[in-house]
């Protein structure tokens, strides 16, 4: 290779490693202050006396931080994967080595592209979740709004789950339109849920005042 080449070669290579390194540190840092704000909440829930609610949100905080340390494992993984083959030895001269490179990268992220929507899919339902329970419990006695929340959120789990299933899907299949309109969906779906429980919470407190 010329000069010129080298050195273009040498600059993008400082540019990926960079956004390596950038990315990083931005998905750890993410990462540190979701896992401050779960210990607080841990400790305050902790502090008081365990009933059947303060179990069911011990749970939900579980399941969320293994659904956040799933996502920063597969946002971690996935960069330093991808530097792994940039970085590598690879042999210009030799012919079909750059074919051969993109191949493993390929294969050694396809298991992350498997795993990359479900954690972000299973915060966002504990998310619904918890604010749909809250709505639930100051609504005892109105089984209307009860059945109104308990077909929101299963429609809301039911479109987020049917999402993630086909994203993992074969690429042909998902660039297709109708899974293209489940992407958004399950998206409106979700703040429609938690805009409504959220609603039903501020009317309620609205009453008590």
């Amino acid at each position: 290779m010329t000069p010129e080449e080298h050195q273009t070669i040498a600059s993008c290579a400082t540019d990926i490693f960079l956004n390596i390194v950038v990315g990083i540190i931005v998905s750890v840092t993410g990462y540190g202050i979701s896992v401050l704000g779960l210990f607080i909440a841990t400790r305050i829930l902790v502090a008081k006396s365990w009933t059947h609610s303060q179990v069911t949100l011990f749970i939900c905080l579980i399941i969320t931080f293994v659904a956040l340390t799933w996502a920063i494992f597969v946002n971690v993984a996935f960069p330093l994967i991808l530097g792994q083959v940039v970085f590598g030895k690879i042999k210009p001269e030799v012919r079909g080595e750059l074919d051969a490179q993109a191949q493993i990268l390929n294969s050694k992220i396809l298991p992350l592209n498997y795993m990359a929507n479900w954690p972000l899919t299973i915060s966002a339902i504990l998310s619904d979740f918890i604010v749909v329970w809250r709505a639930w419990a100051l609504f005892q006695q109105e089984k209307l709004w009860k059945v109104a929340l308990v077909l929101l959120m299963i429609v809301n789990i039911g479109t987020q789950i049917a999402n993630c299933i086909l994203d993992n899907i074969d690429v042909q299949v998902v660039e297709s339109k109708p899974y293209t309109i489940l992407d958004w969906l399950s998206i409106v779906i979700s703040l429609v849920v938690n805009m409504f429980a959220t609603g039903l919470i501020a009317w309620k407190a609205w009453q008590v005042t």
